[in-house]
């Protein structure tokens, strides 16, 4: 009686121990699948932005509203995707668990900032659309030569420029803010590309301030420069190539 009682205990205990490993195995499966579905949507919201960015930046000024529309349309699903990682990062039990840790705590926090300043770029995209919006629609409206409209441009393309302000600004702040000393090597290069795009959009943007504050005097021969400076602003989204 007593060895039945024992191997009845023995098999109860296997049978425990079986269903606690089918559960972790269960669990580390669902993990599996939301950790793939948050590193596609990094991918792919990656992608959407850098082409997005390129195309506007090769068909410069002569873009057609339709295409303008696509590439707005890319800004916004990429910006969909990237806030779809992070939620998957910011409600995972085992992320919250790895922000505790020294190391691993660090790892996850630059992916989340860099995730963050990819969802910025997204909306300096959208904001880079609309400026050119504005700049075709003076240029189709408007008669005359440049260097008697480049204050109609410059006052239509300022709301937008005021917006891609900001959102470099907010880069830049979260950049300033990330701790990059032991960081593993893809997050390391993201960040060293990141503060290359800083530092050039940086001077674009300081560029075209300063040509906007000069447009009243300027005169027919300084118009290319400034025209570039106002269609410069489809370049702005290029932050999204820094990660």
């Amino acid at each position: 009686m007593p060895k039945r009682r024992s191997e009845q205990r023995r098999r109860q205990r296997s049978l425990a121990l079986a269903l606690v490993v089918a559960a972790v195995g269960l669990l580390a499966i669902a993990e599996g699948f939301r950790y793939a579905d948050a590193y596609h949507n990094v991918s792919d919201g990656k992608d959407r932005l850098l082409s997005a960015a390129r195309f506007m930046e090769e068909r410069g000024p002569d873009i057609q509203a339709s295409e303008l529309d696509a590439a707005e349309r890319s800004y916004r699903q990429a910006r969909s995707d990237l806030d779809a990682a992070s939620s998957t990062i910011g409600s995972d039990p085992l992320a919250l668990l790895g922000r505790q840790l020294p190391w691993l705590g660090g790892q996850i926090g630059a992916a989340e900032d860099l995730l963050d300043i990819g969802k910025e770029g997204a909306d300096i995209g959208l904001a880079a659309v609309e400026a050119m919006r504005s700049y075709q629609a003076v240029r189709d409206r408007q008669a005359g030569p440049l260097s008697e409209r480049v204050s109609l441009f410059l006052d239509a393309v300022q709301p937008h420029a005021e917006r891609m302000e900001q959102g470099l600004a907010a880069v830049e702040a979260r950049r300033s803010a990330m701790d990059a000393d032991g960081l593993v090597s893809p997050i390391d290069s993201a960040l060293a590309d990141l503060d290359y795009h800083i530092t050039e959009l940086r001077e674009r943007l300081d560029n075209y301030d300063r040509g906007s504050r000069l447009a009243p005097a300027l005169s027919r021969s300084a118009m290319p420069s400034t025209k570039r400076y106002v269609i410069s602003y489809s370049e702005r989204s290029r932050v999204a190539n820094a990660w």
